[in-house]
C-alpha cells in the first residue's frame, strides 16, 4: 500500500473516532444538564412546600392562642418544637421562616 493510502486510513479514522468522543461527551453533557434541572426544579418544589407548612404552623399557632388567654401563638409554636425535639423529630430551626424559603425558591427560579 502507498504510503498516501495509509496516511488517508489514519486520518480518516482518527475523525470518525474523535465524532464519536465527542458526541459521547456532548451526550454526557446533556443528560447531567436535564438532570441538574430536574433536581432544580424539586429543589425549588421544596422551598415553596417549606413555605407552606411555616404558614399552616402560624395558622395553627394563631388559632391555638385564641382557644386560650394565657399563651400566646409563639409560645405554643415553642412548646410544639420542642415536644418534636422531644420524641426525637427535627424541627424547624429558629431562623428557618416562610418568607426566607420563599426567597431562596424565587432566587433559584
Amino acid at each position: 500500500m502507498s504510503d498516501t493510502l495509509i496516511l488517508a486510513i489514519v486520518a480518516s479514522t482518527s475523525a470518525i473516532l474523535g465524532s464519536f468522543v465527542t458526541g459521547w461527551f456532548t451526550y454526557r453533557a446533556a443528560v447531567k444538564q436535564r438532570e441538574a434541572e430536574r433536581f432544580k426544579r424539586k429543589l425549588i418544589q421544596a422551598y415553596k412546600d417549606i413555605a407552606a407548612f411555616h404558614r399552616l404552623e402560624e395558622r395553627y399557632t394563631v388559632a391555638l392562642a385564641k382557644t386560650s388567654d394565657e399563651r400566646s401563638a409563639e409560645s405554643w409554636k415553642r412548646d410544639v418544637r420542642k415536644a418534636l425535639r422531644d420524641d426525637g423529630f427535627a424541627s424547624p430551626s429558629d431562623d428557618a421562616t416562610a418568607h426566607r424559603a420563599e426567597q431562596r425558591a424565587s432566587e433559584l427560579g
